[in-house]
């Protein structure tokens, strides 16, 4: 007889995190879900964080040799039991209902795999929605036939556009089917590691996927993040060209030639808005070598750009001296 609630495995990697991970694991094991196993990986921690997971006897406890985070869920997914696997950084939480609405529409529907709309905290401390403000997902949130449906179905075409234009889903939004993996998280990424593993799943095969609009988790900025704890310039030098030139290569073969020309096209631009914020920061070698590294990507969009801010420093520079003309 089919289990009415399949096993999922929920790996939750952390590192020196001892007063956070103590709040993933209780949404974890707050889960109105009723068939779960909980594995946290702790890469390394010098912390106490060991004594203080002692204290859930429902959870899988592994230490190992600090090596990042793609290594710590590669060390969780090797000792997985379950049908489903989903991961939790230690500093997210999870609403009650999140793996119950996942799996359920993953049942239903027999999806690879699904994720899930969450909120964040701004400088203010204001909470939005992320996905909700993702221009590239603008017409899911705004315009029929989507409105009144809280989750969406993505064509595989749509899916690979969206997925190669950046991480839609970070590693607490996603749940998938252990038998659609294809290939673990790569521990060679520095930092987008589960945008790889996405885009790895994504373009091996064809894929039926969904997202739910719904905020169904918490992505709490602490300063140590993986990603939020990099200035512009370090994400554009880090995310899209090391490890975007890794994710390029990886599945060059799997690429259409429109698509290599959209991720390169991505990389040049974001090369150019980097040399502009390194511009005001006054540091003209790295102006020169972003630009130089974004005209050889596509030097097209590079004098477009180029062209475009001209434009806007000669319509300043206009209206200042308009202005000055006014007040004398």
């Amino acid at each position: 007889m089919t289990n009415p609630f399949p096993l999922v495995t929920i790996i939750i990697p952390t590192y020196n995190r001892a007063e956070l991970v103590v709040h993933a694991v209780e949404s974890a094991l707050n889960q109105t879900y009723p068939n779960k196993e909980i594995v946290v990986v702790d890469d390394g921690s010098t912390d106490g964080t060991r004594e203080v997971i002692a204290a859930f006897q429902e959870v899988t406890y592994i230490w190992k040799k600090n090596g990042r985070q793609a290594s710590a869920r590669n060390t969780g997914l090797v000792v997985s039991r379950g049908k489903y696997i989903t991961t939790l950084d230690s500093d997210d939480v999870w609403q009650p209902d999140f793996l119950e609405e996942s799996i359920n529409k993953m049942e239903a529907d027999q999806l690879d795999f699904v994720f899930s709309n969450w909120e964040s905290t701004n400088a203010k401390g204001e909470r939005y929605s992320e996905m909700a403000n993702k221009k590239s997902l603008y017409s899911y949130f705004h315009e029929a036939p989507h409105t009144e449906n809280n989750w969406v179905t993505l064509p595989y075409s749509d899916l690979r556009r969206l997925f190669l234009n950046g991480c839609l889903a970070p590693s607490s939004a996603l749940v998938f089917r252990k038998s659609s993996l294809v290939a673990p998280w790569n521990e060679s990424i520095r930092v987008a590691d589960d945008w790889e593993f996405q885009i790895g799943l994504i373009v091996s095969k064809p894929l039926k996927v969904a997202f739910n609009k719904d905020i169904k988790w918490t992505k709490n900025t602490v300063g140590d993040n993986v990603f939020e704890s990099l200035d512009y310039s370090q994400m554009v030098d880090i995310v899209m060209i090391r490890d975007l030139n890794l994710i390029l290569s990886l599945h060059q073969d799997k690429y259409t030639e429109a698509e290599k020309t959209q991720i390169i096209h991505t990389q040049a631009s974001y090369c150019f808005w980097s040399a502009y914020f390194q511009l005001k920061r006054g540091n003209v070698f790295k102006v020169v070598q972003l630009l130089m590294y974004s005209y050889r990507l596509d030097s097209s969009i590079t004098r477009e750009k180029l062209f475009r801010v001209y434009n806007l420093i000669f319509l300043y520079r206009s209206l200042k001296r308009g202005l000055k003309r006014l007040w004398k």
